[in-house]
């Protein structure tokens, strides 16, 4: 389990139907405004069939990852910190 990565009660892969479900973090890298993000995403490995998937929790994990990633890289190059919020 991912820290922070709320799972849905029963997840089934959609390519085999198992319910042998692995949760997973990856680095990846993504190009916003000619700004280089690196984040650890996260998501979801059938121990089955070895299919990936994400789930509308993953996504929106991913999502507020790297929106926190980068509003603290542009935090810290203005030099300016504001207080955490809720996310």
């Amino acid at each position: 389990m991912i820290k922070g990565l709320k799972v849905e009660e029963s997840i089934t892969c959609a390519h085999c139907g198992s319910e042998k479900i692995d949760s997973f973090e990856y680095d990846n890298t993504l190009s916003i405004k000619g700004q280089e993000i690196e984040y650890k995403g996260s998501s979801f490995r059938c121990s089955n069939c070895g299919d990936e998937f994400d789930t509308a929790e993953s996504m929106n994990y991913n999502l507020l990852t790297v929106r926190n990633k980068l509003n603290r890289t542009r935090q810290a190059s203005t030099g300016m910190l504001k207080s955490a919020g809720r996310f």
